[in-house]
């Protein structure tokens, strides 16, 4: 049987990605599969992740800083900024923040702040006691 020669074919190149190897492109022979240029593997680069947004945090509400793989969209991750909390430093009663009136408790007379919910007398009981401390 006479020989037909080789018939070459081209082995394209698969690109990587951030999770999945890919492969160099490369030739063989379609009628024996002799290789001629072999396929390499390209390793997969991984996640190299850019901010994307920015949700700010509230005084009761996490905020996140949320980051997308730049390779691929459907990675992210994401890192959380915690609530910044209620603040009254003119002692008004109110949120300098937020506005909202800060009820459940009465101003502290040794810090200024309100300690309310169900524990906000122990707060106010040790800063009592630090006070009697620090004179």
């Amino acid at each position: 049987m006479p020989a037909n020669g080789h018939t070459e074919v081209i082995d394209p190149a698969v690109a990587a990605t951030c999770t999945e190897t890919g492969l160099t492109e490369g030739t063989h022979c379609s009628v024996c599969n002799e290789v001629f240029v072999a396929q390499e593997i390209v390793p997969a680069h991984g996640h190299e992740f850019v901010l994307n947004e920015i949700i700010d945090p509230t005084c009761t509400e996490d905020g996140q800083r949320i980051y997308v793989c730049k390779y691929d969209a459907a990675h992210t991750q994401s890192e959380t900024i915690p609530a910044l909390g209620h603040t009254d430093p003119d002692n008004d009663g109110h949120c300098d923040r937020c506005g909202e009136q800060m009820t459940g408790g009465d101003h502290c007379k040794y810090c200024g702040q309100i300690h309310g919910g169900a524990f906000g007398w122990l707060v106010k009981f040790f800063h009592s006691i630090l006070a009697i401390f620090k004179r």
